[in-house]
């Protein structure tokens, strides 16, 4: 389905990204909401199976069936994972302390500022 694709274990991400000097701030795996998702596309897939071969073919469309289903079991079983990470560049010059929660992680920056000098 994605031809060179790799999925790097996050252990590996994460130590390439300290060496380039990167902070982790946060880290989540996403593998049951992805199971989720993957579950919920083949059943949509499935729900329009007539329009998808039309615009695809039988091939492309039984290709992504298979890949859907079985891509939802990967990630209920944890032989696949995808995490979302959040990093920053350490800057001794800024003002700036690490967010207490994922709340704050998301807050955009200027929220973040004058919540700390108000």
């Amino acid at each position: 389905m994605f031809p060179n694709g790799a999925l790097d274990h996050v252990s590996a991400f994460l130590e390439d990204a300290e060496r380039r000097g990167f902070e982790l701030l946060d880290v989540e795996s996403l593998r049951p909401h992805y199971a989720r998702t993957c579950r919920q596309w083949t059943a949509r897939l499935q729900a329009n199976a007539a329009a998808a071969r039309a615009l695809v073919g039988e091939r492309a469309y039984r290709t992504w069936l298979a890949y859907l289903a079985s891509a939802s079991v990967a990630f209920v079983q944890g032989s696949i994972d995808l995490s979302q990470s959040v990093l920053r560049r350490p800057d001794p010059a800024a003002r700036s302390s690490v967010p207490t929660t994922r709340e704050d992680l998301c807050r955009p920056r200027a929220a973040a500022d004058a919540r700390r000098t108000g």
